[in-house]
């Protein structure tokens, strides 16, 4: 390990905003690339064996990015990211109109008029709350 990876791996370990799951896979490394050997680390830091061995793979194979999570199994995201921002961007710009809040309409009112046609009702109902709340700021 470089004197540049152990540094920034120091900070990483000692930085109060860094994952938890994070900081302890980068002390194993950490800790391994000072001299430590698995079975130290299995009693110093309460884990297996197996846990050592995989982040210690997962590291020489893709560097620090290989101490991340992988992507997990499940329903695959329904809204792309530009749905996302259209839906906000809509949200802070579009303003109710004839004194109605958006609140009181159907979702199946909202999203021809607002351009939402591929949204979930999750997002119409995100997109009218915001909406509503607009519309009592501005009263």
């Amino acid at each position: 390990m470089t004197d540049g990876w152990r540094k920034k791996f120091e900070s990483l370990v000692r930085s109060p905003k860094t994952a938890q799951n994070l900081a302890f896979r980068v002390k194993i490394v950490l800790l391994v690339a000072l001299g430590k050997t698995a079975d130290d680390l299995v009693v110093e830091l309460g884990t297996t064996l197996r846990t050592i061995y995989r982040w210690r793979k997962r590291f020489n194979e893709l560097d620090i990015r290989g101490l991340n999570d992988r992507p997990r199994n499940g329903q695959p995201q329904k809204s792309t990211d530009e749905k996302v921002k259209e839906v906000l961007r809509m949200t802070v710009e579009c303003i109710p109109r004839k004194g109605y809040p958006l609140e009181h309409s159907p979702y199946d009112q909202v999203r021809p008029k607002h351009n939402l046609a591929g949204a979930t009702d999750m997002e119409c109902s995100r997109f009218k709350t915001a909406s509503a709340q607009k519309f009592q700021n501005q009263q």
